[in-house]
């Protein structure tokens, strides 16, 4: 249980040291890709966020309080991953053409 504890907070944390700095590159860019960097800060609270309510829900769990459960969107979810995956993919020249359902129900996450 612990492994898996640490691997769901290590999956925002991750994310939050990626974006930022994908964030610092953008900037640091000629010319500076502010507009990259605003979407990268943005993703970065995300997951700062994300950590705090799973450690929320942890306290709960382990302190016998109620927990809540949340829809969440899998396609918004699918295109995060991908804009955090944007520049390897770049890289290794990689095409994607993702074709997301519109009519998909929420997933439910604790």
């Amino acid at each position: 249980m612990t492994a898996s504890i640490a691997h769901e907070i290590n999956q925002p944390l991750s994310g939050i040291i990626t974006n930022a700095n994908t964030g610092l590159r953008m900037l640091g860019a000629d010319p500076p890709n502010v507009d990259g960097a605003r979407e990268t800060a943005r993703r970065t609270i995300r997951d700062g966020q994300r950590a705090s309510e799973m450690i929320t829900g942890l306290r709960a769990l382990f302190g016998k309080e109620d927990t809540t459960t949340e829809s969440v969107d899998l396609n918004e979810a699918t295109r995060e991953v991908l804009a955090l995956s944007l520049s390897e993919l770049q890289r290794s020249r990689v095409i994607l053409r993702p074709e997301l359902a519109d009519d998909l129900p929420p997933a439910r996450s604790p």
